[in-house]
């Protein structure tokens, strides 16, 4: 169970505080929005129905045999191509962004500007810093925008976590980060629509654990090479940290 099925599990009784068996949850005033019915949103949808079943109320995905031939078979489900016409007509608790990174900040600005309280979104939430700016600022105070940064959550993480904040590793002098994958081993155009590397791929958790981790204050250095794409497949950089010591990052 991750991090977003976790807010899903504790919204049930605060939104529908009447419901006790939630196998029994169908009616209740609880709404998800599946936004990107691939690979990732088959997954989330399965996992929120078995938390509760019926609580994916809306699918939206671009593809039209996909929402024709989905709709003849589950008839529960309300599915559109379009996010603005969804919202036009469905009022939506809560909303799954499982699309493209480069198609997360129009859908997640919409979301956030027409009221939808609580959004999750598989990561990186943008593709760059201007993109989170004015997604910070276009969200109210009362809605929250969770990103899928599930490694967190992972045992092994989470007690590396607890070694570090209680001191018994020591004074920390040096951190060396990487992640590596054999997924690209000959050259491919796979990724040219995506135009996401490395760091926005695998890359981004390890940034996002080293924040978790540590206190990072400076980037030093940072290179970045394309071998068998048009984007970066390796990528390397150093930090810095409030208490002195240097971080190495590699994804590749």
């Amino acid at each position: 169970m991750t991090e977003a099925h976790v807010l899903v599990q504790a919204l049930i009784p605060r939104l529908c505080p009447e419901v006790v068996n939630r196998r029994r949850y169908v009616d209740g005033d609880l709404k998800v929005a599946v936004i990107g019915f691939g690979k990732m949103g088959l997954l989330h949808s399965a996992i929120l129905n078995l938390l509760a079943p019926g609580v994916v109320r809306v699918v939206i995905d671009k593809d039209f045999l996909l929402t024709f031939g989905a709709s003849r078979l589950v008839r529960s489900v309300m599915f559109y191509r379009n996010v603005g016409r969804m919202l036009r007509e469905v009022e939506p608790n809560i909303a799954y962004v499982t699309t493209p990174t480069s198609s997360h900040y129009p859908i997640v600005k919409d979301l956030l500007e027409r009221g939808v309280k609580y959004v999750f979104v598989k990561k990186p939430l943008t593709m760059n810093l201007e993109q989170l700016q004015e997604l910070t600022s276009t969200k109210d105070p009362s809605q929250v925008v969770m990103v899928g940064f599930q490694k967190r959550y992972a045992l092994p993480f989470r007690h590396v976590k607890l070694l570090l904040e209680s001191g018994i590793l020591g004074e920390v002098i040096r951190v060396s980060f990487y992640i590596r994958s054999g997924d690209i081993l000959e050259p491919t155009s796979r990724f040219d629509k995506l135009g996401r590397g490395v760091l926005l791929d695998l890359g981004i958790y390890l940034v996002d654990l080293l924040t978790w981790f540590f206190r990072v204050e400076h980037v030093v250095r940072v290179e970045f090479k394309s071998i068998y794409t048009r984007v970066d497949d390796v990528f390397k950089a150093e930090l810095e940290t409030k208490e002195g010591f240097t971080i190495s990052v590699e994804a590749s």
